[in-house]
């Protein structure tokens, strides 16, 4: 049975990943790159915003924790998973884009009107990409709020290093730039070389994948669509 590492963080999307891959017949290992911190919020009245904007399950149950005022506001999020996480709290009135941001900011493009009012954009305090400054360029006014932060992983542990050392592990699951970076930044600066020789990258874009194309992988495999079902089919 093929080990997948899984390096999300811990919560309901590490697990609905994990089953996803179970699913495929594969043994999901986890190994979460970074923890999530919610930061303290002082959200505005629902009235102030035609929208709210999310790329990250995060950014919603950073807002499960108090956003009652927000729950009647159209939820544009980057994803299905994402999106059903919103349901799954309490707001009302969600779209998803069934992508990554490209796909979100063409959604948002095509079913809303700068003129009828602002956007706020929920998000983590480090981003990739430029999502607040496409939507201005476009005409819309976002407001951007920090909600949560990642704390990544300083040093990956001894098992996991055992583990790939050994070949056990026959793939690395990436499912950002960020992470793919940081996975990246631990290999290289571990005390212990790891071997990734006999080990395959599974990434969500090609982005992702170039964030970790310097390491010494079997092969760097890219998801057809940004969307998990595709991920794991590369298993």
């Amino acid at each position: 049975m093929k080990k997948v590492l899984v390096t999300r963080p811990e919560g309901p999307a590490q697990k609905t990943f994990s089953q996803m891959i179970s699913a495929m017949g594969a043994e999901p290992v986890s190994c979460p790159l970074s923890n999530i911190e919610f930061l303290p919020m002082d959200l505005p009245s629902s009235s102030e915003f035609q929208a709210l904007v999310v790329t990250s399950s995060n950014a919603v149950r950073a807002m499960a924790r108090g956003a009652a005022l927000l729950k009647s506001t159209p939820c544009f999020a980057v994803g299905n998973a994402t999106a059903d996480l919103a349901r799954e709290v309490g707001f009302q009135f969600v779209e998803s884009a069934n992508g990554n941001v490209d796909n979100l900011i063409d959604l948002i493009k095509g079913s809303l009107s700068p003129g009828k009012g602002q956007l706020l954009y929920l998000r983590g305090q480090a981003v990739t990409g430029d999502l607040s400054g496409t939507l201005v360029d476009a005409g819309f006014y976002v407001e951007s709020l920090e909600v949560y932060k990642a704390v990544w992983l300083e040093v990956l542990p001894d098992k996991i290093k055992f583990e790939i050392n050994r070949g056990d592990i026959d793939l690395v699951s990436l499912l950002s730039p960020l992470a793919a970076e940081n996975f990246t930044k631990l290999v290289r600066e571990s005390e212990t070389p790891i071997d990734l020789t006999s080990t395959k990258a599974i990434c969500l874009s090609e982005a992702i994948a170039r964030g970790t194309d310097t390491l010494s992988w079997e092969e760097i495999l890219v998801s057809p669509r940004p969307k998990l079902e595709d991920l794991v089919k590369l298993i």
